[in-house]
């Protein structure tokens, strides 16, 4: 690890009951490997407070690297402020029944990009880039032109999970679209 940066090869949990938004501005990389069943991960689970992460995160490895925001508040967002980038072959996981907003760009040309869970997913940046998008549960919101990775497919639905894609007024270009 890199002085001044977080690596997790573990899940790590953040629950508080303060009021004031939760600042986590130091970059983070999460590892995760198949071989190992690691599933690194940040999940929010505060009751009373947002969590906005300012720092750079990193994703490496082939495995399943999660940020999570499981607070049932609608108010508690997690934000996604810093960017994200990587050379994992994996699946990057957005989930959680929380608010989830993504600030930044993520560049993860190896990996797929997941939304799970009834939560929303806000996308308030364009210019991203990973190699395909999941979006199996919930809603996902763009809130820019481009919100989505215009050269990935576009996989909408898993099992029968009901799921939904509010443009919110702006265009979008896909590779395709695909539906389970």
């Amino acid at each position: 690890a890199t002085a001044g940066t977080t690596t997790l090869n573990f899940n790590i949990t953040t629950a508080s009951t303060a009021a004031a938004p939760n600042l986590f501005a130091e970059p983070l990389t999460l590892i995760s490997e198949l071989s190992n069943d690691q599933r690194a991960g940040l999940a929010a689970a505060a009751t009373n407070q947002s969590l906005r992460l300012t720092g750079a995160i990193v994703i490496e490895g082939d495995g399943i690297p999660q940020i999570s925001n499981g607070s049932t508040v609608a108010s508690n967002q997690l934000q996604i402020n810093g960017g994200i980038t990587g050379t994992a072959n994996g699946t990057l996981f957005l989930r959680g029944t929380g608010e989830i907003q993504v600030n930044s760009v993520i560049n993860t040309p190896n990996a797929i990009l997941a939304k799970t869970d009834a939560g929303q997913l806000i996308i308030n940046a364009s210019g991203h880039d990973y190699r395909e998008a999941s979006f199996v549960a919930g809603t996902v919101r763009t809130d820019v032109v481009n919100a989505l990775d215009t050269g990935a497919i576009l996989r909408l639905g898993q099992g029968g999970n009901a799921n939904s894609v509010d443009l919110n007024g702006n265009n979008q270009t896909v590779a395709g679209i695909l539906t389970n």
